[in-house]
């Protein structure tokens, strides 16, 4: 008799999916929250695409499509963290990096112009961990999206002179550019 190689993975995740399974494996420690995921997403969906699916949402969603606790929001940013590289590496090496940005809906008119001053802060809203946001100064024009928000949130704690700057890119989206000591 044959028995499924993934059985003492899905007895001691508590799941009985194999997506759920491997956002388990991949350090998704919340049962109700592996649940909760596995519960919403697409059915044509594959363990590959999972972690896009939910950087292509706000920490705010998380929070209320799944319910999501604090710690589960940060297991799901580890989750969502781009792979390609950090940051800091190209900003050290070239003195800029750039990731893209959401823009909310109320973002005045030429507000994505690199002339305007701008700053990239948390978003005070609901419980930490908090989205990160770009200003120009107290209006929020777009939100730095979950999987370069580690990233983000890193090079902003190490305390170096970076100057940002916003140009669009698309319908509701534009890059940030973020370039050291200017």
């Amino acid at each position: 008799m044959l028995l499924c190689p993934e059985l003492p993975g899905y007895i001691r995740y508590g799941v009985n999916d194999r997506r759920g399974l491997t956002l388990s494996l991949a350090g998704i420690r919340s049962r109700r929250l592996v649940h909760a995921l596995v519960e919403q997403l697409p059915p044509d969906l594959t363990a590959e695409e999972i972690a896009s699916w939910l950087g292509a949402m706000t920490l705010r969603e998380w929070r209320e499509r799944f319910s999501a606790s604090a710690s589960e929001v940060i297991d799901l940013l580890d989750f969502t963290r781009s792979r390609r590289g950090s940051l800091l590496r190209p900003l050290l090496d070239a003195g800029e990096a750039t990731c893209p940005v959401r823009l909310v809906e109320d973002a005045p008119p030429g507000s994505t112009s690199a002339h305007s001053l701008l700053t990239v802060a948390p978003v005070h809203e609901g419980p930490p961990p908090h989205p990160l946001g770009v200003y120009t100064g107290t209006h929020l024009l777009g939100l730095v999206p979950p999987t370069f928000h580690s990233d983000v949130s890193a090079l902003l704690d190490t305390g170096l002179e970076i100057t940002p700057t916003l140009q669009p890119d698309g319908e509701n989206g534009a890059l940030l550019h973020l370039v050291l000591g200017t």
